[in-house]
């Protein structure tokens, strides 16, 4: 191992320790005990390092998560939002192959909690976003941007998918480069 990667292959084989040791407990017990654990590492890290770790650094007590802000409603309610279907601490490539999760629903789930939408895709076609439009007309009907940046590069960008999304309020760029 070269000094320069250390730190980063150290933490990568650190964390996959950490995650088969948490998942070993019962599962009752894991968000307590993992919690514990991560502050025992914590706490050698500080020894080891002889410095102060940040009060950052420590996980709560009680291991909860912040899920999303709500905003009142004027019937002082809470507003609901669905949770995303990949947590945003998960890096996932969205392929639409068969068993794994589909662009359309990801992208859906996420449009309520979005202060603004932005989308780089190479084409654009409208079978792939009528089941949005609707979502996509709410969000910029409550004054948050949806901006599109795309192709013609293959030919698939259709003209009606875009009226429809110039129509439910977003901004459209077309890159109409073929080479």
């Amino acid at each position: 191992m070269r000094r320069e990667e250390a730190g980063d292959r150290l933490a990568l084989h650190l964390s996959r320790c950490l995650v088969r040791a948490i998942d070993s407990l019962p599962e009752k017990e894991r968000v307590v005990r993992g919690v514990e654990l991560a502050q025992r590492v914590i706490d050698q890290i500080e020894l080891a390092t002889k410095h102060d770790a940040r009060s950052d650094d420590a996980p709560t007590d009680t291991g909860h998560v912040l899920h999303a802000i709500l905003k009142t409603l004027p019937s002082g309610q809470l507003e609901t939002i669905g949770l995303p279907l990949t947590p945003l601490i998960d890096t996932t490539l969205l392929t639409n192959a068969p068993g794994e999760p589909r662009v359309g629903k990801e992208i859906a789930a996420e449009i309520a909690s979005a202060d603004r939408i932005d989308i780089v895709m190479a084409f654009v076609r409208f079978s792939g976003i009528r089941p949005l439009l609707e979502d996509l007309r709410r969000h910029t009907a409550a004054g948050r941007a949806v901006r599109l940046l795309t192709t013609i590069y293959t030919g698939s960008t259709e003209a009606a998918a875009l009226d429809a999304l110039i129509e439910a309020g977003a901004a459209v760029r077309v890159s109409y480069d073929t080479s």
